[in-house]
């Protein structure tokens, strides 16, 4: 108990030297139409990561003892990390503008590599960190995204989602501390970093939308005075609004006036 109460605390240190990461990246696609409503796609893309920052366990157990005994882990990052992407896209689209249809088709084919899930991961033997080298978390391989819309009749539109990808990886561990560092990441023999994959996954989205118009726009309306006879011989009677007294802040009033009467005043 006392020689655990002297240990220091694990701690997280940078080395004496970092240089910055350099990343290469190169592109080409080309572009072709099959239609005037469908035209195809292809791309590719690769990059490369190097000096990037990655942990090291400065202070191991070797053959159970740490070289410095009196503290425990020190995590040490150094840009001596590497990484590796490469990916292949090809595309369908299509868009019918008479019929207000729209459709993609996009199918993707990748690989993601390095040698730790993030700056402070630690690999499962510091004193050879290279076989940590194996798929990233983000690893996967296989992906389909289908989207379409297309009107289906009485102002109403279907929408369709479809996403589908392949397993994500993971990492099988024994789930003991063997050199005793005190972290549980150890594999077994001939277990490659993120070796295993999960399952794949599908969504599927589908959407019907219809515009509705809450009232036409009252600009340019005029309105007609409404004409009404009390008897088949009575003078036309018409209802007119006059603003009262006041001038632009004065209310609108109804006058009720025959026709003779219109007439009259406009004479």
């Amino acid at each position: 108990m006392d020689s655990l109460q002297s240990t220091i605390a694990p701690s997280v240190i940078r080395a004496s030297a970092l240089d910055q990461p350099i990343i290469h990246q190169a592109s080409i696609g080309v572009e072709r139409s099959l239609t005037s409503w469908a035209e195809v796609r292809a791309d590719y893309m690769a990059n490369r990561g190097f000096d990037t920052l990655r942990s090291i366990n400065a202070n191991p157990p070797v053959n159970g003892v740490r070289p410095d005994p009196e503290v425990g882990n020190i995590t040490e990052i150094r840009s001596s990390g590497k990484r590796s992407l490469d990916r292949l896209t090809v595309a369908l689209s299509m868009r019918q503008t008479t019929r207000r249809i729209v459709g993609l088709v996009m199918y993707r084919l990748g690989s993601q590599r390095n040698l730790g899930d993030t700056p402070l991961s630690l690999p499962a033997d510091s004193l050879n960190p290279s076989l940590d080298w194996g798929p990233a978390a983000e690893d996967v391989r296989h992906r389909l995204f289908v989207n379409f819309t297309a009107p289906v009749g009485a102002g109403v539109r279907l929408g369709m989602n479809v996403q589908g990808s392949s397993a994500r990886p993971y990492t099988v561990t024994t789930g003991f501390d063997v050199n005793g560092d005190t972290v549980f990441n150890e594999r077994a023999t001939g277990v490659s970093r993120n070796g295993a994959r999960g399952s794949a996954q599908w969504m599927t989205n589908l959407l019907l939308t219809k515009s509705f118009n809450l009232g036409a726009s009252r600009t340019g309306q005029t309105l007609t005075p409404h004409i009404g006879r009390s008897a088949p011989n009575a003078p036309d009677r018409r209802t007119f609004f006059q603003r009262g007294p006041g001038g632009d802040g004065g209310q609108w009033a109804p006058q009720v006036r025959t026709l003779a009467d219109t007439v009259s005043t406009c004479t």
